[in-house]
């Protein structure tokens, strides 16, 4: 600072009246704050001798403005020190403009359904003058430590926050704390998060209904689902399988491929006449391991997934699956997240959306 503080800047005047201007310390005070805020130091003040050469007052005075920061929170040290600036944590500072799309992926590795979302989501919050923003956090499928969270939270600080295919350790992180978030994907029942999710546990229900009109024992199906097993996955899985089955019949697939394709041939090796993916990947996986054994479906087993992608029509035989309108999962995200940011949108409520049977060449009455 170049100039010593005058108090003759501080006058105020209303019409014909002067009201009283405030003590040198105050000014002092409201001098230091500002610089701190403009960046002119680090986490350190100067020592009060060349803070008051620096302002051109006596340290009395600096130490009594001091004092004032110290009692509201913003400086930490004694009156022979320096003094620690303590800055605000994220909970006092106001969020950043922008919403911040979390989850276990870099962006191009996001599926098919969320990188499509993605870009148009983007232009719906630049229209409202927010960014979005990707961010990582490895093994946020499996969990994360409060630490680590806490440390995110800081760094980033958003408008609001978009939780994919993150762990219910970590939802329930967000709840605890009463963070603006909106989970896509799965959320435990009983957690009190918005979400927009695709009901797979409808989509389960239908076809065990129609496993049972065509006359298939459900010891005779296999359910493969991902490892990590999300809420939504262990709800499909109850609502296709009899309790009694649920621990033998049902496959966690690891994501390293050649482990995938030995646990897919070990679930060949049990004959099944019906095999059930929850992922559009795991489908296309079976098809390959059934091409590699000269297998055919419906002729000798059938394959659904319970997840569609733009793949699994193309592909011979395209296989049969539940899919959703991306329109309408666009709809629900953007709609869900609007009301998220104008805060009128209760903390358990959301949408599900209902799938449709895509019927293709992989389901029937094996010959």
């Amino acid at each position: 600072m170049e100039n010593p503080l005058r108090l003759d800047k501080y006058y105020v005047q209303t019409g014909s009246m002067t009201l009283r201007r405030p003590t040198l310390a105050s000014v002092a005070a409201a001098q230091i704050r500002a610089s701190i805020e403009g960046g002119d130091w680090g986490e350190r003040l100067p020592g009060g001798r060349e803070l008051a050469k620096a302002l051109g007052i006596s340290r009395p005075v600096v130490y009594q403005a001091l004092r004032e920061l110290e009692s509201t929170g913003l400086l930490v040290g004694s009156t022979k020190s320096a003094r620690t600036v303590r800055r605000p944590d994220s909970a006092h500072r106001a969020p950043a403009a922008k919403v911040t799309f979390l989850s276990p992926y870099n962006p191009e590795e996001l599926e098919e359904l969320p990188a499509r979302l993605a870009p148009r989501l983007a232009r719906e919050l630049a229209d409202d003058g927010l960014r979005l923003e990707f961010t990582r956090l490895a093994n946020a499928d499996h969990g994360a430590s409060p630490r680590s969270l806490d440390s995110l939270r800081r760094s980033h600080n958003p408008r609001a926050w978009i939780l994919y295919r993150c762990s219910p350790s970590i939802q329930a992180w967000f709840a605890d704390r009463a963070l603006p978030c909106l989970v896509i994907g799965s959320r435990p029942e009983d957690l009190a998060l918005p979400r927009v999710d695709v009901d797979y546990a409808a989509a389960a229900r239908h076809l065990a209904g129609r496993v049972g009109a065509m006359g298939l024992p459900f010891a005779k199906v296999l359910l493969l689902t991902p490892s990590e097993r999300l809420a939504g996955h262990v709800l499909a899985a109850d609502a296709l399988l009899p309790r009694e089955l649920r621990q033998t019949h049902v496959i966690g697939l690891d994501a390293d491929p050649d482990a995938m394709a030995r646990q897919i041939d070990a679930a060949l090796d049990r004959r099944p006449g019906l095999v059930v993916t929850q992922r559009a990947l795991h489908a296309k996986a079976v098809i390959g391991r059934l091409w590699s054994r000269g297998l055919l479906c419906p002729r000798d087993l059938s394959l659904v997934s319970l997840q569609d992608s733009a793949g699994l029509s193309v592909l011979r035989p395209a296989i049969s699956r539940y899919t959703v309108r991306q329109a309408a999962v666009f709809s629900a995200v953007t709609r869900s997240l609007g009301q998220l940011l104008k805060g009128s949108m209760a903390a358990n409520s959301g949408k599900l959306l209902l799938p449709e049977f895509a019927m293709g060449e992989t389901f029937g009455t094996p010959s």
